[in-house]
């Protein structure tokens, strides 16, 4: 489901070849369709390739509910269920690449919960350490942990490692974020931030300059009319307060932006700044005038 160009074409002569297939983007939904149709629809596409690759697939790899990179592409929960199964069915294992996505961002812990499912392995980061320190950990299954637990001399071990693995400091860090989640009502915060928002975002729904409006939790984007890519419009212009204080988002450019007609962008994938929120207190959304 990963394919954006700008961030393949560098590497793509030191990288192997994979299978891809179209995403289940809600954008593209037909006259009739809710969200969770066009994710069977779309999920028709994976069962094919499954069905011919899976003797030599290793994973499939999918971001949950939200394609971050590729512009703030959302899509149903239901896609997530029929990938859990069809994983199982042909006997691959499913990447869950929570790295943006994890941590509240979404309106639950991980976004994996929304389907309810539980991939193989499971990537964060970002959130774990409230972005102040780098630090990314891979959470698995007690079966792929015990194919490589074993004696030293019989070398089965999972050789994987660098010189910075386990930084104390950023361990540390982590620990304090996770704490915060134990003492305070962070989702709970973050769920009545993400209706703030829609409330907020709701008048553009019927703007001339915007095709569409979608959310998930606290990721919010958009289109505009004719676009292939939509354009990620998630708290443009906000600041984010270290301190414990929480987090002001300032919607002032954003609605400049449709007022003006023009699109500040970033790169060739047409991204509007985004605040990082996710593992932070929020206490304040302001909306400029």
């Amino acid at each position: 489901m990963g394919d954006v160009e700008l961030y393949r074409k560098t590497y793509a002569p030191l990288m192997m070849p994979v299978i891809t297939v179209p995403g289940p983007d809600c954008f593209e939904r037909e006259a009739g369709e809710t969200c969770a149709d066009v994710a069977r629809r779309q999920f028709e596409l994976m069962e094919v390739a499954l069905a011919e690759h899976a003797h030599e697939t290793c994973a499939v790899i999918v971001e949950p509910l939200v394609q971050c990179a590729g512009g703030m592409r959302i899509y149903d929960a239901e896609y997530l269920r029929l990938l859990r199964a069809a994983c199982d069915r042909h006997g691959v294992h499913l990447i869950a690449d929570e790295i943006a996505v994890g941590f509240g961002r979404t309106g639950t812990m991980f976004a994996c919960e929304q389907g309810p499912i539980s991939p193989d392995f499971l990537c964060l980061s970002k959130g774990l350490t409230g972005g102040y320190l780098p630090l990314a950990v891979v959470l698995t299954t007690d079966e792929v942990y015990d194919a490589f637990y074993d004696d030293y001399e019989k070398l089965n071990a999972f050789l994987h490692s660098h010189s910075y693995t386990g930084n104390p400091l950023a361990c540390r860090a982590a620990l304090a974020t996770l704490d915060i989640f134990d003492r305070e009502p962070v989702l709970e915060r973050n769920r009545e931030l993400a209706r703030h928002m829609a409330r907020a975002l709701a008048p553009l729904e019927d703007h001339p300059h915007v095709a569409e409006v979608r959310q998930t939790g606290m990721i919010a984007g958009g289109a505009g009319p004719g676009e292939a890519l939509a354009q990620a419009l998630s708290l443009a212009g906000a600041t984010r307060r270290a301190q414990p204080g929480g987090v002001v988002v300032d919607l002032q450019c954003l609605r400049a932006t449709f007022e003006t007609g023009l699109w500040p962008v970033h790169g060739s994938q047409g991204l509007v700044t985004a605040a990082d929120l996710q593992g932070y207190p929020v206490n304040t959304f302001r909306v400029a005038h």
